[in-house]
């Protein structure tokens, strides 16, 4: 009598085309930011004390420049258009707040103070504003500020870490476009990936992208083009927002690509592990944060294949 060979589980395909770009072994590297040339990544880290500090370095190296030395967390870097600003939130002052510095590091200004917490700040293409979220008991909430007079911010609707098109003007008649996570108000109340138009007059065209009952999906990017939005989702049971205001609690979290119009998802990453936070640098290449060696860094990717 013939004994058939046993079968295998099949496991799932580890992501291909990848290669490490942070090297932490203690603590973690996260937040990505990568230039508009794509020759530096700033990212946030706490590989040298608990609390996190921003750094600098090459893509392609491992010389690292620290630029924040600041005893509370630093962290969500974003690079101005012109790579001479880098925006970023900090708790330096008891709650969290919007600064601005010189990419290079030095003194940074402070661009929020009302007494809530504001994070995740955005360029606009122009370089001339800032989109961010401003976090309160039950309230997730975005607001515009004019670099030239951030004391007067505006309230441009609900949602979280929003991102501005690195393009201008691609929304209805010319509108710029800011996209953000959002959550469903019943049932499962998972986060969605959503866009809005937004102009000098306000706000206008809220439109989901992407959405499930049984996972969220969550901090979006764009583009260089602004024809295309990455995105991670993780399991509904799941929890993985930002570091802090985030406890990553997701074992899993796969990386995704969709066109503006809702249409071509095409999946980034398969196989084990919680991947998050992409951003999309030029040349096709995307940064992200995984745990796919048990420590969290970051990592690069060619977007070659999925766009073709």
């Amino acid at each position: 009598v013939e004994v058939p060979e046993p079968v295998a589980e099949e496991t799932p395909m580890e992501t291909l085309n990848v290669s490490r770009a942070s090297f932490a072994d203690e603590g973690a590297d996260f937040d990505p930011c990568v230039s508009p040339d794509g020759t530096r990544l700033f990212f946030a880290s706490t590989q040298h004390r608990k609390t996190s500090d921003l750094y600098m370095k090459l893509t392609d190296s491992r010389v690292v420049t620290q630029l924040t030395t600041d005893g509370a967390d630093d962290a969500m870097p974003a690079l101005s258009p012109d790579g001479t600003k880098l925006a970023f939130a900090s708790n330096r002052n008891g709650q969290w707040d919007i600064f601005v510095m010189p990419a290079t590091g030095g003194r940074a200004v402070r661009i929020t103070d009302d007494g809530a917490d504001e994070i995740s700040p955005s360029w606009s293409a122009d370089g001339t504003s800032l989109v961010y979220s401003r976090v309160g008991a039950g309230r997730l909430e975005m607001w515009v500020a004019a670099l030239a007079n951030p004391g007067t911010p505006k309230f441009i609707g609900h949602g979280l870490f929003p991102k501005w098109c690195p393009v201008a003007g691609t929304g209805q008649d010319g509108a710029d476009q800011i996209v953000f996570q959002q959550p469903r108000e019943r049932g499962s109340r998972t986060f969605g990936v959503w866009t809005v138009d937004v102009t000098e007059a306000g706000v206008s065209n809220a439109t989901q992208i992407v959405a499930s009952p049984d996972s969220a999906c969550i901090n979006p990017s764009w583009s260089p083009d602004g024809r295309w939005i990455v995105f991670a989702e993780i399991p509904a049971g799941g929890r993985a927002e930002t570091r802090q205001f985030r406890e990553v609690r997701a074992e899993s979290g796969s990386l995704w690509m969709i066109s503006t119009t809702g249409e071509g998802r095409v999946p980034l990453t398969s196989g084990r592990g919680l991947n998050l936070s992409p951003v999309w640098g030029p040349g096709e290449r995307l940064f992200y944060v995984s745990d796919r060696t048990g420590r969290e860094n970051i990592w690069a990717m060619d977007m070659s294949p999925a766009v073709a």
